[in-house]
């Protein structure tokens, strides 16, 4: 099995949302626990060194996803199915799924599933949760040299900003280690190298590999490959909204639902950490990232986020025909990733 390992080196910035700056104006942006994959692809097109031209990002509608993609991989597959979560606190690893909540993403043991499958209402039973994303914001400025008699600092007009970091740490506080590990299906050899991951230089450190046997990764796939049943959301589950004024959850007003035989009941949600509260269906707002080729973030959509359970009454191949390219695309750059419960 070819595995796409990515470790962070630090704080990584992993926000939904461009951030809207300016000298009168200072924006917000959610952050992400977990990297979307067209981050992942782009930190693995660098390590391969491709290469793509500002005239085939245009024509692409994914603004060089699509492109990417297709360099990456011919065959139709999904290029990253994932990812589970390694963590590392004082000397011992665990292997996590992501859950959302709306502080952040919830860390929880791959060996509790099981039960949360049967159950589906309790995530945090008695250690169950390992750990949880932490949002970290940063306010400041941007500085210029500036000559006017001796050399000073002043601020740059309009360059007041605001960004979002994501840390992790366990129940306690205390700062953790993460791994995000992927199955990798395009044909790669051995690579062990840094790359730039999440902007502003930040850097990550990413290894392709031949591994067997590493527990639960056989059970995450690709919403191409699913069969019906039951599984949990590992990474964003896209929404492409067919017209402008789509609401709630309706098969007709979304590309991405024709999945199920009815939303409202086949997407059974977050399962709670109180008892007494059955899961419920969250939507959040993601990002498509940030073009390097084009020199802009692309648009946001909404997508079911990790975590959520679902049931899969359709197979993709009896569901091909009535998708848009451009979402067929977005399943083979990793969104909508599974792991069978």
């Amino acid at each position: 099995m070819r595995v796409l390992r990515l470790l962070p080196l630090g704080p990584a910035r992993i926000a939904s949302t461009p951030v809207a700056s300016g000298a009168d104006f200072i924006g917000g942006q959610a952050v992400l626990g977990v990297p979307l994959p067209s981050t992942v692809l782009g930190a693995l097109g660098a390590a391969l060194n491709v290469r793509l031209s500002r005239e085939r990002a245009e024509k692409d509608p994914l603004s060089g996803i699509g492109a990417l993609v297709n360099e990456l991989d011919h065959s139709g597959r999904a290029v990253i199915t994932g990812p589970l979560m390694r963590v590392v606190m004082r000397d011992k690893e665990t292997l996590v799924v992501p859950a959302y909540d709306k502080r952040g993403i919830v860390l929880v043991k791959l060996e509790a599933l099981p039960r949360i499958a049967r159950e589906l209402r309790v995530v945090c039973a008695d250690g169950d949760v390992v750990g949880y994303s932490r949002p970290l914001t940063q306010v400041g400025v941007a500085l210029r040299d500036s000559v006017s008699g001796s050399w000073s600092r002043v601020v740059e007009t309009g360059y007041t900003f605001r960004r979002g970091l994501t840390t992790y740490t366990d129940a306690k506080g205390r700062g953790v280690s993460v791994e995000f590990i992927y199955k990798l299906s395009a044909e790669v050899g051995r690579l062990s190298t840094l790359v730039r991951f999440a902007g502003e230089g930040r850097q990550a450190h990413l290894e392709v590999s031949d591994e067997e046997g590493l527990r639960g990764l056989e059970s995450v796939t690709s919403l191409l490959d699913a069969e019906p049943g039951r599984y949990m959301v590992l990474s964003y589950w896209p929404l492409m909204p067919r017209r402008s004024a789509a609401l709630y959850l309706k098969s007709g007003d979304y590309f991405g639902l024709e999945f199920f035989d009815d939303p409202t009941v086949d997407i059974l949600g977050i399962p709670s950490t109180d008892t007494k509260k059955a899961p419920s269906p969250r939507v959040v707002s993601i990002g498509l990232g940030y073009s390097e080729v084009l020199g802009f973030r692309r648009p946001a959509i909404p997508a079911l986020p990790p975590g959520t359970i679902v049931v899969v009454r359709k197979a993709f191949r009896s569901m091909a025909s009535h998708l848009p390219e451009p979402y067929v695309t977005m399943l083979r750059a990793g969104y909508a990733s599974l792991l069978k419960l």
